[in-house]
């Protein structure tokens, strides 16, 4: 800041090196900052300790409602793709479910065959998809309690005294999933992405978060939706994630969610 002043004033010729020197504010030391003003964070424990773990998980995912996937998942279109065999499982942070890929018309389905268990061990022994469809249905399956919105999003509650879904959000959620814009029933699932990792899943959460922001990562995403316009709104049970494209809104973008 002081060169540009200077190079301003020289221009102009009305100030000599000695008197700009002597207009310079005079230079003053960092303060010392006590370690009780320092904002806090969280602390390591949060992402190390069991016992905090366990307390998320009993208090936090084994309550409420939690969006998991679109119903484009559970297509029967799916059934072979990408391992499957028939079903999709989900490894809930210790909520062990899988949903059977059996929806012929994602525009009117109401409901998807979910069960808690592992899909592998649940069917092992049968050869073909119908054979593990019909074993998990025939099964003494406990069935997992969900909601399929009308534009097609799926959410979960392990908790069978929860609240209705849309009570739980506050009846906030429903002015952000309806319209055309926010009709996911035609989305398909063009990829289903595992990770397998060795730290807790409060720490996975945290990152995952994040790397969608990483402008080194995902130069293109980064570039179309830039950081500097990000915000969040906080609502009901649910905080809402946003910013404005560059070029404006388009379907073919697709969705993040």
């Amino acid at each position: 800041m002081l060169s540009t002043l200077t190079n301003t004033i020289f221009k102009s010729g009305s100030l000599t090196n000695t008197e700009v020197a002597s207009k310079a504010a005079p230079f003053s030391p960092p303060k010392l900052v006590k370690q009780s003003d320092v904002p806090e964070t969280l602390p390591v424990s949060w992402y190390t300790n069991d016992k905090v773990v366990g307390l998320a998980k009993a208090k936090l995912f084994d309550q409420g409602w939690h969006f998991i996937t679109i119903v484009g998942a559970f297509h029967e279109d799916q059934a072979n793709q990408n391992g499957l065999e028939g079903g999709l499982q989900f490894e809930f942070i210790g909520n062990a479910f899988f949903g059977l890929c059996t929806v012929d018309d994602v525009e009117s389905v109401k409901e998807i065959e979910m069960y808690y268990g592992d899909f592998k061990s649940v069917t092992e022994g049968c050869e073909t998809i119908e054979e593990r469809i019909n074993r998990c249905r025939s099964g003494n399956l406990k069935k997992v309690r969900h909601v399929v919105t009308d534009n097609g999003l799926v959410f979960v509650t392990h908790n069978p005294d929860e609240c209705e879904m849309w009570d739980y959000f506050g009846g906030e959620l429903q002015q952000f999933v309806s319209g055309e814009k926010a009709n996911c029933r035609n989305f398909p699932l063009r990829k289903r992405l595992v990770y397998e990792c060795d730290y807790n899943f409060i720490t996975f959460l945290d990152g995952y978060q994040e790397c969608l922001h990483c402008k080194y990562t995902h130069p293109g995403l980064a570039s179309m939706y830039p950081f500097e316009s990000y915000k969040v709104d906080n609502h009901t049970n649910f905080s809402r994630h946003h910013c404005n494209p560059t070029d404006g809104y388009d379907l073919d973008d697709g969705l993040f969610l």
